[in-house]
């Protein structure tokens, strides 16, 4: 599984996820969201529990709490005990 979650969400594609990460303000709000979320969802597939936790306690921060981010992040929360 996890070759195919490597061709789904390439290096270039953490690489550019990391790089958005530290520049927030050129984003906007709801990009922060968005690449919070799925880089919480890209370690979990990695299985560093840690770190998703981390990214989805990051989008329950920043997304607006009517989004689909922001719900999944508090459900993923709830099931990794945090």
């Amino acid at each position: 599984m996890a070759g195919h979650a490597d061709r789904v969400f390439s290096r270039s594609d953490e690489d550019r996820c990391d790089r958005a990460a530290i520049e927030p303000r050129r984003h906007g709000p709801q990009r922060e969201c968005n690449l919070s979320f799925f880089s919480g969802e890209q370690a979990l597939i990695k299985r560093d529990k840690t770190e998703a936790a981390r990214m989805f306690q990051r989008a329950h921060e920043v997304c607006n709490v009517h989004t689909v981010p922001a719900l999944a992040a508090t459900l993923e929360l709830k099931r990794l005990g945090n």
